[in-house]
């Protein structure tokens, strides 16, 4: 990715790419989860767009990884779902938010999290909706009260009804249902209305973002780098050190970049690679194949590890880092064969060390004070 590039993180609320995506240097990726912001920050992008993200089968999106693009220089926006929440937590730190939703939650007028909370079908079928967000009913139900489709009084009411509904089980028709129980002749109504009306608020925000970030790339007035002493942590450093663990990055560049980011942090993962790679080398010298119950166990760590507990979310993992199931096994088949490996020098450890502290010491002697 060169310097110059959007990164932009969308799912279900821009499910297929749009004309600004064709008219901008864009780089989609599919929902963000934690590390995946920070990864696309380390490879210096011009800015970053946040709409959507995991928050459940996943780690949602770390507010320290934004903060730590915003002072790298890079401009971020967010809009729509997670984008929208992060910016208006962020707002003040230099990230930008964009549309309805946003200014409804930067308002106070939305408080709640699952207010832009679904459920989606995988990238391959296109992100589909499996269920409502609760601020595309909400929009919904303003247009068909500015249509004369219900009333105000009925549309509140069917907010709270909308909002007692567990996220993953509101939908339109479920909408309808609550509608018929209070008002049978408005959920008739609204039934004939809705196919033609409803309202994808999410997607709207989106594309508003889009083209706020077109005018602001075609007119050079991406937001300059914000004024704040970035601080690190010890929950972004090992954050970070995950990044570079489990996502390894090849170019030079970004990897003087995380130098420069984690500091000494770096220096220890370098020092583990190369106890590792010692390791690998011994056991692959041995010539001796892993037993499949470590393979088994090095898989199951894995996937815990790193939350991997369904397949929708190993795919959307493997997807994200560029490798396939067949890489995948290599690289937990080496894991297992250096944890084989540290296990044959364990019993060796204790008299190395001992070595080391005494060979550290020198041999020069106290100068003689008498």
């Amino acid at each position: 990715m060169s310097q110059g590039d959007i990164v932009l993180f969308a799912g279900p609320s821009l499910p297929h790419p749009c004309g600004v995506e064709n008219r901008l240097p864009i780089r989609r990726l599919g929902p963000a989860a934690q590390g995946d912001l920070l990864k696309a920050a380390l490879a210096r992008p011009r800015a970053i767009i946040l709409l959507d993200g995991y928050f459940e089968a996943l780690p949602a999106v770390y507010h320290k990884e934004i903060l730590w693009a915003l002072s790298e220089g890079i401009s971020v926006y967010g809009a729509a779902s997670i984008g929208a929440l992060r910016a208006c937590e962020l707002g003040s730190f230099g990230m930008i938010g964009v549309g309805e939703i946003f200014d409804a939650f930067a308002q106070f007028r939305l408080e709640a999290d699952d207010e832009v909370a679904l459920i989606h079908a995988p990238e391959e079928v296109g992100f589909a909706n499996l269920s409502e967000p609760l601020v595309n009913i909400r929009w919904t139900l303003d247009a068909a009260v500015a249509a004369q489709v219900v009333e105000r009084r009925l549309a509140d009411a069917l907010v709270v009804a909308a909002r007692r509904r567990f996220y993953p089980d509101r939908s339109f028709d479920g909408l309808l249902e609550d509608c018929a129980a209070l008002d049978p002749a408005a959920a008739d109504r609204l039934k004939v209305w809705l196919p033609e009306g409803r309202i994808d608020q999410k997607n709207r925000d989106a594309l508003a973002c889009l083209k706020r970030v077109e005018s602001d790339w075609r007119n050079d007035t991406l937001p300059d780098a914000p004024a704040f002493e970035f601080r690190h942590t010890d929950a972004f450093e090992t954050l970070l050190t995950g990044v570079l663990s489990h996502n390894p990055l090849n170019d030079p560049e970004v990897l003087i970049r995380c130098k420069t980011a984690s500091g000494d942090r770096f220096d220890a993962l370098r020092l583990a690679a190369e106890i590792d790679a010692l390791a690998l080398a011994l056991d692959q010298h041995s010539g001796q194949p892993v037993p499949g119950e470590d393979l088994v166990r090095a898989v199951s760590e894995f996937r815990q590890q790193h939350g991997l507990l369904d397949q929708q979310a190993l795919q959307h993992w493997l997807s994200r880092n560029g490798v396939d199931i067949d890489a995948l096994s290599r690289k937990l088949e080496e894991s297992a064969r250096i944890a084989r490996a540290r296990q044959q020098i364990e019993p060796h450890l204790n008299d190395r060390m001992r070595d080391l502290l005494v060979f550290a010491q020198g041999t020069s002697q106290p100068a003689d004070k008498g």
